[in-house]
C-alpha cells in the first residue's frame, strides 16, 4: 500500500526539475514559488511514509484509504507537470511542419502556462492538503511510537514421513552434523516455500540427531529458534530456557542458584554450555544484522558445536557459511508429481488416473518445483470431484484463489508476502515491474535496467550512471531469491536473462492494480485509470477511455492490431515508455513523434526500414532500440537528442549489421553510455568522435579496416568504463589490428566482455 504511494511521489519529484529548468529558462531565472513549496511538500510526504511503512500495513481501512487518496494526489500534480512540460514544448496540435518551427511557446504564453500550472496544482490540494497533513502527523506518532515488529506466517509443509524430494538434503545435512571437533554453520537458502524449514525440522527431531541416552548423539544441548526480527536479548533468553531444561534434566547437579545469580543471559548460555557440545537452528533470518548480532551473542561452546541458519536471503551471512544448501531450484518434476499425487490422491495411495494426467502437469507448471504450493494444490484437489473439468476449473482460478482471503490456497500467497514487505520500498516497485512481462517470459538484463531507470525507480547517483545501481537493485533480488536467472554469463557469476516464479506473478498481479495494469487473455482489468500497461493478446476495447493517464505501454503477442494500438498512442500523451517489440509495423509509428515526454523507445524486431528526420522532436529521450529492424541508415537529427543515453542498431538486411550514422557531431551526445552496431565509413571521423565520448560503457562498430586499428586503440583507450565491446572487420578475410595499445595499459581495466569478427595476427614481440 505505501510502496505505492512512495514510488508515485517518486515520479512526481522526477519531473520538478524538468519544470524548474524549462521555468527559469523562460522566465530570466526566476522560479515558480507554488511548484517548489509542492516539491518541499511532497518530499516530508515521502520521507513520513517510509518511515512508518511497516505500520501501516497493517493499520485501519481508514488510515490505508488516506494513503491511497495520497497516491492520487502525487499522481494529480504528475500530471499538471507533465501538461506544463507539453505545453512549454509546443505540443498544442499544430501541424508538423509549424511544430518544427516553433518547437517552444513565446515567452508570454509559457508565462500563462505556468499561472494555469500555479492554479491547478493549488485546485488539486485544496481541500485535500488538510487531510494529507493530518495524515502525516498521524503517521510521525505511529512511526515515533512503533518499532519494526513482523507478524509474519510460518508454514512448516508436513510431518516427516509425507516428505517428498527431501531425502538426499536430509542426508548430507546429518553427514554434515557428524560429531567432531569443527564449529560449523551450515546455510539453507531458497524461496518461501522451497521446504527449508522442513528439512532442517526432519533432521533436527530425527534420532540420529537425538539419542543421547544411548550416548551415541552428537550434541548435549538444542535449541530451534524462529527469529524473524526478535530481539538479541528475547531470542537468547528462549535459547536458554531450552539449553537449561535439557541440562538440568541430564545434569541433575548443576546448581541452579549459579544461573539464577547471573543477570545476563549471554553470560548463562556461556556457563551451561561450557561442558557440552550444542545444535543452534536460527530458523528464518532475515537481515545479516540481525544475524551477526545473534551469532556474536552465542558462546563459543564445546568444539564442534553447530548453527543451522534457514533464511530467504543468500546473502544473510557475512562471512561464508562451511557449508551451503540452495533450494531455489525446487523439486525435480518427478519428485513434484509424486508429491502433488500423494496429497491429491490419498484415497487411491497416491495413483494419478489417466483422464487427470494433462491438467495435473498444467498445475505442476505453475508450481515450478515449489513444495509449499504443490503441497497446498494437492489438498485442494483431494477434496474436489476428481474430473477434467472440476481440475481445469481450479487451473483457470489459481490467480484468484491463492489471493481471495479465506482461501484453502491462500495460504501461498502468505507466505510469499514477508518477501515482498521485506523489500524497502525502492525495490518493490522494480519487483511488481516483473509482471509486466508474459509467463514464463524471460527478460533481458540491460533492457530490465534500461525500463527501470526510464520509469524512474533509480533516483540520481552520486558519481556513476544510473544504470549500475539499477544493475544492483536486480543483484539484491537475486540474492533475496525473488527472482529466477533464466541464464547466465560463461562463468555463471552473471545473469543475462531473467523472470520471477509462475505465481509469484499472479500474487503481484493481483496486489497492485493502481500500479500496473496486465491486459490478457480472459482478463478484464480493474482498474478506474491506468499509468502502466502490459498488452499480451488482451482486449483492448475494455480499457477504452481508461488510457488518458497512461506512462508505460509494453506490448507482446500478435494478436494486438495497428488501430487498437493507435487509439492507445492518440490518447497516451504522457507516455514516458513505449516498448513495441516483435509488433507487426511496417512503417515508424507517426502518433510516436507527437510523445514528447517519452525516454524509452523500442521498435525492435519490427519490419521498420527508416527512422524520420522529426525524432529530434523527442528532446526527453534516453533510450532508442530499433534493432533487428531494416533500418540502415539514422538521420543526423540524432545529435539533437541531447539525453540519449543508449543508441541500439542492427539491420537484419544481410551484411555486417551496422547502420550508418554520420559521426561528424556525435560528440553532442554528453549522455551516451551504449553505442552498437555503427558501420564505420569515415574512420578520422569516427575517431574524433568517440574520443568526445570516454563515457561508454558499451561499444559496437563494424566495417572496420586494417588501417583503422591504430586510432581505433587510441580512442578505446580512453574509455575508463568500458565494460563490453564489439568490433567487426569489414570481411571475413580483413584484419583487425588491435596492436597500438600503449603501456603500462591504462583502459579498458573493466572490459568484461570481448566480441572479436576478423582475421588477427599473432602478436608483437
Amino acid at each position: 500500500m505505501a510502496e505505492i504511494a512512495i514510488s508515485a511521489i517518486s515520479l512526481a519529484l522526477a519531473i520538478f526539475g524538468t519544470v524548474e529548468a524549462l521555468y527559469q529558462k523562460h522566465n530570466d531565472g526566476s522560479t515558480n514559488v507554488t511548484v517548489r513549496r509542492t516539491e518541499v511538500w511532497l518530499k516530508e510526504i515521502q520521507m513520513v511514509l517510509r518511515d512508518a511503512e511497516d505500520q501501516i500495513e497493517g493499520a485501519s481501512n481508514q488510515l490505508q484509504q488516506s494513503v491511497k487518496d495520497v497516491e492520487y494526489i502525487a499522481y494529480e500534480i504528475e500530471d499538471a507537470l507533465s501538461e506544463f512540460v507539453l505545453n512549454v514544448h509546443g505540443n498544442r496540435g499544430l501541424s508538423r511542419k509549424v511544430h518544427d518551427m516553433i518547437p517552444f511557446l513565446p515567452r508570454n504564453e509559457v508565462k500563462n502556462a505556468a499561472r494555469n500550472l500555479s492554479s491547478k496544482i493549488s485546485h488539486i490540494m485544496g481541500e485535500k492538503k488538510e487531510s494529507v497533513d493530518k495524515l502525516v502527523t498521524m503517521l510521525r506518532q505511529i512511526s515515533s511510537s512503533s518499532r519494526r515488529i513482523h507478524t509474519w506466517p510460518h508454514q512448516v509443509l508436513a510431518e516427516g514421513d509425507e516428505i517428498v524430494g527431501f531425502k538426499t538434503r536430509e542426508d548430507e545435512l546429518v553427514k554434515q552434523l557428524a560429531p567432531d571437533d569443527a564449529r560449523l554453520t551450515i546455510l539453507i537458502a531458497g524461496p518461501g516455500g522451497s521446504g527449508k524449514s522442513t528439512v532442517v525440522q526432519n533432521v533436527y527431531r530425527s534420532d540420529r540427531i537425538r539419542r543421547r541416552e544411548e550416548g551415541s548423539g552428537p550434541f548435549g544441548c538444542y535449541a530451534w529458534v524462529h527469529v524473524l526480527n526478535m530481539e538479541v536479548e528475547m531470542l537468547l533468553l528462549k535459547m536458554l530456557r531450552e539449553f537449561e531444561a535439557q541440562r538440568q534434566e541430564a545434569y541433575p547437579e548443576t546448581p541452579t542458584t549459579v544461573l539464577q545469580e547471573e543477570d545476563d543471559s549471554k553470560e548463562k548460555l556461556a556457563l551451561l554450555l561450557q561442558r557440552d557440545r550444542f545444535l543452534v537452528v536460527l530458523d528464518n533470518v532475515w537481515s545479516r544484522d540481525d544475524l551477526e548480532r545473534i551469532v556474536s551473542a552465542l558462546p563459543k561452546g564445546l568444539p564442534g558445536s553447530k548453527i543451522i541458519i534457514t533464511t530467504r536471503n543468500s546473502d544473510v551471512t557475512s562471512v561464508a557459511p562451511d557449508y551451503i544448501h540452495d533450494l531455489s531450484s525446487g523439486l525435480s518434476s518427478e519428485e513434484a508429481q509424486e508429491l502433488f499425487c500423494k496429497k491429491a490422491f490419498q484415497a487411491s495411495d497416491g495413483q494419478l488416473p489417466h483422464i487427470l494426467e494433462e491438467w495435473a502437469q498444467k498445475i505442476l507448471k505453475r508450481c515450478e518445483g515449489m513444495p509449499l504450493p504443490i503441497s497446498a494444490i494437492g489438498n485442494l484437489l483431494a477434496k474436489k470431484p476428481q474430473t477434467p473439468v472440476q481440475w481445469k476449473r481450479l487451473h483457470d482460478r489459481l490467480r484468484y484463489e491463492i489471493c481471495r482471503h479465506g482461501s484453502d490456497l491462500s495460504v501461498i500467497s502468505r507466505n510469499l508476502q514477508p518477501s515482498y514487505r521485506d523489500l524497502p520500498s525502492h525495490l518493490k516497485s522494480c519487483f511488481l515491474y516483473f509482471s509486466m512481462f508474459p509467463e514464463d517470459y524471460s527478460i533481458s538484463r540491460e533492457r530490465l535496467i534500461r525500463l527501470w531507470v526510464a520509469e524512474g525507480f533509480v533516483g540520481p547517483q552520486e558519481g556513476e550512471p544510473k544504470e549500475k545501481a539499477a544493475g544492483e537493485f536486480l543483484d539484491e533480488l537475486f540474492k533475496r531469491n525473488l527472482v529466477v536467472a533464466s541464464t547466465r554469463d560463461v562463468d555463471g557469476r552473471r545473469v543475462r536473462r531473467c523472470r520471477v516464479l509462475h505465481l509469484v506473478r499472479e500474487i503481484n498481479i493481483s496486489r497492485q492494480n493502481s500500479f500496473l495494469t496486465v491486459l490478457e487473455r480472459n482478463y478484464n482489468p480493474s482498474a478506474d485509470s491506468i499509468r502502466r500497461l502490459s498488452l499480451n493478446n488482451g482486449p483492448v476495447e475494455k480499457i477504452r477511455g481508461m488510457t488518458s493517464g497512461i506512462r508505460t505501454l509494453l506490448v507482446f503477442g500478435h494478436a494486438t492490431s495497428l488501430s487498437e494500438l493507435e487509439m492507445i498512442l492518440k490518447t497516451g500523451k504522457y507516455l514516458s515508455v513505449l516498448d513495441l517489440q516483435g509488433v507487426a509495423l511496417k512503417e515508424f509509428p507517426e502518433h510516436v513523434l507527437g510523445l514528447t515526454l517519452l525516454k524509452y523507445l523500442s521498435l525492435k524486431k519490427t519490419q521498420i526500414k527508416t527512422v524520420p528526420q522529426s525524432i529530434k522532436k523527442l528532446v526527453y529521450l534516453e533510450t532508442l532500440d530499433v534493432r533487428h529492424t531494416s533500418v540502415s541508415y539514422l538521420p543526423n537529427e540524432i545529435w539533437k537528442l541531447e539525453m540519449l543515453r543508449h543508441l541500439l542498431v542492427f539491420c537484419k538486411d544481410g551484411g555486417s549489421g551496422g547502420v550508418v550514422l554520420s559521426a561528424s557531431n556525435l560528440g553532442a551526445l554528453s549522455s551516451i553510455q551504449t553505442l552498437s552496431l555503427i558501420k564505420v565509413e569515415t574512420t578520422s571521423e569516427i575517431r574524433t568522435a568517440l574520443e568526445m565520448l570516454a563515457g561508454l560503457s558499451k561499444l559496437g562498430l563494424t566495417d572496420l579496416k586494417r588501417e583503422d586499428g591504430e586510432q581505433l586503440c587510441g580512442s578505446i583507450q580512453k574509455m575508463q568504463d568500458l565494460s563490453k565491446l564489439d568490433v567487426r572487420a569489414i570481411s571475413k578475410d580483413e584484419y583487425l589490428d588491435l596492436d597500438h595499445m600503449t603501456f603500462p595499459l591504462v583502459a579498458p581495466l573493466y572490459l568484461q566482455r570481448l566480441y572479436l569478427e576478423g582475421q588477427l595476427e599473432r602478436g608483437r614481440s
